[in-house]
């Protein structure tokens, strides 16, 4: 049982009739971006600085995600050591996709937030264990989707995960 927050119409919010005001739109670009590691590697992430060197960001775990505050057109990658011209991963963020991830196991270039990598691995080198934690990302992703072409916004948490412990009130409408 999946619950999603879908945006309603921003007239509802003053109790009016549904299409009397516009949503507004903010000048401001800055964005979320999560950026997984479907590797069973711990990797280093750098954000590409305006000299074109790299930054270093942190350490991003094996089968895990890193976030940072963004913009579209800025590139992060992964290394696999603290030599920032180790790169694994390549990441350029887009307007309107705030997930990226690493997955050098499989070849579906068109997937949106998929890293440049610059070596194919063959899946069947991961261990059972670490092909488990591969799938469960994986799953995330595809989830991910869905959530997306369902609410219009980015999943940026683990799918699947227990629902909210406190209770969340309604709220339908300013002053309520």
């Amino acid at each position: 049982d999946v619950r999603a927050y879908v945006r309603p119409d921003v007239s509802t919010f003053y109790r009016e009739e549904v299409g009397r005001r516009e949503r507004m739109v903010p000048n401001h670009k800055g964005m979320a971006g999560k950026f997984m590691n479907l590797t069973p590697d711990r990797m280093y992430m750098y954000w590409v600085g305006h000299d074109g060197k790299g930054a270093f960001m942190g350490v991003v775990s094996p089968f895990a995600s890193s976030g940072t505050g963004t913009y579209p057109g800025h590139e992060f990658y992964f290394a696999l050591s603290d030599n920032p011209n180790d790169k694994v991963c390549e990441f350029y963020v887009r307007e309107g996709t705030s997930v990226y991830f690493c997955d050098p196991y499989s070849e579906d270039n068109e997937e949106e937030g998929r890293a440049i990598v610059k070596n194919r691995r063959d899946i069947m080198s991961l261990k059972e264990r670490e092909k488990e934690q591969y799938d469960a990302l994986v799953l995330n992703l595809k989830f991910g989707k869905a959530y997306k072409d369902f609410t219009g916004s980015e999943w940026l948490s683990q799918y699947p995960r227990n629902p909210p412990k406190h209770k969340m009130w309604q709220a339908d409408y300013f002053g309520q």
